[in-house]
């Protein structure tokens, strides 16, 4: 078994293992917007793919004039009310929550997910077909995590072969925040848009830069990760748009176009890509619309200025902030995680070329500009709707594009990479820890509460005891730290290459004017 194909079974069964604990720690339905995804899974799986859009009755309490409507079993329907007891109030557990309903009379139900792609719910709401509504949402979460997985996989395996240090893996660590994790154990394309993108912005940097060329195999994840992005949610074809632009102002050069577009299996990629993308714009248009209630007699200056001020604290959001916004974890939490990855892009400024300077500050200022250039522009229509969560596809691309350039370049001592591995691998795990720990404890035994009161037992347990609990997290989020610590400490290259590649390959390296080596080999 190849290097790879090992990085990829281990990845498989590592990520399998944290989304899962997710999965397992977060009551159903304690996850934005999870009730009105799991009813678009039911309704797909019943031939509902679009919704239906009814209008309202004038004065109707939401403020607006239609809405769309999945038609799903009664218990499916009121799986929006399920959380109303603890929704918004951090101090009262998850204890409180009605058991899951078993009636299969088919009701018609306004879903704020009705106008999203199908793709997502056609890959996790089969269980609902086939098993009680309980057992069914927490088989749909097991779904969502094996997706997340098999992408963030596919991401580490080719993370673990770019350049001449292993480092991305570093990156793909700082990517997945304690609130992706979150997002993926649930039924919410929104973890599986993160995934998929990770998995995008690393094999499409392997693809444009790995000596010799693209392997089949590659072409082939970087296209799945590529359909599942641009698939995931109606405003995903725009991110996927700005992360494939900004890996061509990174990594691209002439040299490899010309190898890709005589490459038959990189053409077929192409063309799967191309129709995925195709179909993303033509359900966009095809889709229902509802009316959402905006703020018309705001100004798009003062729309601007308040989605600027919001940044900070989508940070925090993009961190860690559990359940329906009402669980954060504590702001120093954030500091470390922000402080790494500010660590690692200090590092790529410093060792970088030029062109990397250039993409690196171009990701980070588009990453951050673009979120509120998209809310001003629909703030009549839509109001202040943007949460931090929305922005982690394309955030991802900071850490990730920042080790890439760490791993590429010549000036960068094996006991600073061995440092700085240590240092992420270490952070990365103790955050995710205690920020899971954070969220169990608030739904075990309501809050104010420290981040380990779960392991004292509570009102509310997931299938375990506090204790079990406590010993799987930390065997779980151990394995991870150490993990991404061994894993950006090595030296070695991931991907044997052949002399005759390495010729073609720092041809490749050199810049526009010919003036030297971008990259080393």
């Amino acid at each position: 078994m190849g290097h790879e194909r090992r990085v990829w079974w281990v990845s498989l069964a590592l990520f399998g293992l944290l989304g899962g604990i997710w999965a397992l720690s977060s009551p159903l339905m304690s996850v934005p917007d999870e009730p009105a995804h799991a009813i678009k899974a039911a309704a797909v799986w019943r031939g509902e793919i679009r919704g239906d859009t009814i209008g309202l009755a004038p004065g109707d309490v939401t403020g607006v004039s239609s809405k769309v409507v999945d038609r799903v079993p009664l218990a499916y329907a009121e799986l929006h009310h399920q959380p109303d007891c603890f929704k918004g109030r951090p101090g009262v557990s998850a204890a409180c929550a009605p058991s899951i309903g078993t009636d299969g009379n088919i009701v018609g139900v306004g879903s704020p997910a009705g106008t999203y792609p199908p793709l997502y719910y056609i890959l996790v709401g089969w269980p609902s077909r086939m098993l009680s509504p309980y057992r069914a949402l927490y088989a749909m979460r097991a779904c969502s995590v094996l997706l997340g997985a098999l992408l963030l996989a596919s991401a580490t395996a080719s993370a673990s072969a770019l350049a001449r240090r292993p480092v991305v893996t570093l990156g793909v660590g700082l990517a997945l925040t304690p609130t992706a994790l979150f997002l993926i154990g649930s039924v919410n394309p929104n973890g599986f848009e993160v995934a998929a993108a990770v998995a995008t912005w690393v094999t499409l940097l392997d693809v444009l830069t790995r000596p010799g060329g693209p392997t089949p195999r590659l072409l082939a994840r970087a296209a799945v990760a590529s359909v599942c992005f641009l698939l995931a949610r109606p405003i995903s074809p725009l991110f996927w748009a700005v992360v494939v632009a900004l890996v061509l102002v990174a990594a691209f050069t002439r040299e490899r176009g010309r190898l890709l577009r005589a490459d038959r299996a990189a053409r077929w990629a192409g063309a799967a890509v191309a129709s995925a993308a195709v179909v993303a714009v033509g359900w966009l248009v095809w889709s229902p619309s509802s009316e959402s209630v905006g703020l018309p007699g705001v100004s798009l200056g003062t729309a601007a200025v308040h989605s600027m001020g919001q940044i900070p604290t989508e940070i925090q959001q993009m961190v860690g902030v559990f359940g329906w916004l009402d669980t954060p974890t504590a702001d120093v939490l954030s500091r470390v995680w922000v402080g790494l990855v500010v660590l690692v892009v200090l590092l790529a400024l410093v060792v970088g070329s030029a062109r990397q300077r250039l993409a690196l500050v171009a990701t980070a200022v588009v990453v951050f500009a673009l979120p509120v250039a998209i809310e001003t522009a629909g703030v009549h229509q839509l109001g202040y709707f943007w949460q931090g969560r929305y922005s982690l596809p394309l955030v991802a691309g900071i850490p990730l594009m920042a080790t890439w350039i760490i791993a590429r370049a010549r000036r960068f001592a094996l006991p600073l990479q061995v440092g700085m591995a240590v240092m992420i691998g270490a952070g990365v795990g103790a955050v995710q820890f205690i920020a899971h720990g954070t969220a169990l404890s608030r739904y075990a035994r309501g809050g104010p509460t420290s981040s380990l009161a779960y392991r004292w037992g509570g009102s509310w347990l997931p299938f375990l005891t506090g204790s079990q609990l406590f010993v799987l997290a930390l065997v779980v989020f151990g394995l991870y730290g150490v993990g991404l610590a061994l894993a950006g400490s090595s030296g070695g290259d991931g991907v044997e290459v052949k002399s005759s590649e390495v010729k073609s390959f720092n041809a490749e390296s050199f810049n526009e004017s010919g003036s030297g080596p971008v990259t080393g080999p």
